[in-house]
């Protein structure tokens, strides 16, 4: 009995663990690093770097100069922190003193920063420094300001105070989350689809698996193989390359296919117009709506379906 005592007291001091910590190398890119002093824990005064897995409690404080950091945090929430930032941690919440900060939660959580305090339910948002504002990737967050303004703040809107929201638009979106890294984005997923569609003269069904590299911002590299028939009356396996461009969680972009043969012989090949939605459950597991139209040996090639992705 005390040993599970002692394991409940411990669980509510922490906050998160670090995940992983990154700084400019020589050629201006981002590299993950082991430890840094432009990245520290505050702690009774005395200053600690960060280093990965290292456990950050209630009370610490957060504190980065030329460094980011990416901390992950209990039901795999995770918080992305940018340079120049100050963040102290609260039981469920922080006070963000300096800095972008983007937050993926699930849970009640709250966020102090300046004259605006924002309470959420379980969403993804991005607080700037400046003019403080609050931007809203998916779900809502309740604002308070220090006149006694409150508003609720929707998906894909915008606000500094607890005025009247305003859209964010999808324009600016993406480059404003690219501030923040690694924004909780993969960079490498595997995903298994089924669609259905027309082509090859007639309706059939298809199982695709997918694996795609980010080597950029906003960048997807997407090779996948795959199975379509006409409830089993005949045999193709298509295989396609292509490149993928995503803003927030849509992505639009070209694929070249191959279709073959149940003998491997060539079938024909042809270009298609893709384009997906990616909605995160959580850190790793995605869900995902697709799309593609196209032209394959002088006939028109149509799919929709759904699939489910892993993502690190």
């Amino acid at each position: 009995m005390i040993w599970l005592l002692l394991i409940s007291l411990d669980a509510l001091a922490a906050f998160g663990t670090v995940d992983v910590v990154t700084i400019r190398d020589a050629s201006g890119n981002w590299s993950k690093v082991d430890s840094t002093a432009d990245a520290v824990r505050v702690r009774d005064g005395k200053e600690e770097p960060l280093t990965e897995d290292m456990t950050v409690d209630v009370g610490d404080v957060i504190r980065t100069t030329q460094a980011r950091v990416k901390l992950t945090l209990a039901d795999k929430e995770l918080m992305s922190i940018g340079e120049g930032s100050e963040v102290t941690l609260k039981e469920r919440g922080v006070l963000q003193t300096l800095g972008d900060v983007y937050y993926q939660l699930r849970g009640a959580f709250s966020v102090e920063y300046g004259h605006v305090e924002a309470t959420v339910e379980g969403t993804r948002f991005l607080i700037e420094q400046g003019d403080i504002q609050l931007a809203v990737a998916e779900g809502a967050v309740r604002v308070k300001d220090e006149s006694g303004g409150e508003a609720l703040v929707g998906t894909r809107e915008i606000t500094s105070s607890a005025a009247e929201p305003k859209t964010w638009l999808r324009s600016e979106m993406g480059p404003r989350l690219q501030q923040t890294w690694p924004l909780g984005r993969p960079v490498v997923m595997a995903v298994g689809s089924f669609s259905v569609g027309y082509g090859q003269r007639g309706l059939n069904d298809r199982f695709r698996f997918s694996g795609r590299l980010s080597p950029l911002p906003h960048l997807w590299l997407d090779v996948s193989v795959g199975y379509a028939s006409r409830l089993l009356r005949w045999h193709r396996f298509p295989l396609s390359v292509g490149v993928d461009y995503q803003i927030a969680d849509f992505a639009v972009g070209v694929d070249v296919v191959a279709m073959l043969y149940h003998s491997l012989e060539n079938n024909g090949y042809g270009p298609l117009l893709t384009g997906r939605y990616t909605l995160p459950i959580d850190r790793h597991l995605y869900i995902e709506g697709q799309g593609r139209v196209g032209w394959i040996q002088n006939d028109i090639w149509i799919e929709f379906g759904a699939g489910v992705g892993l993502g690190f």
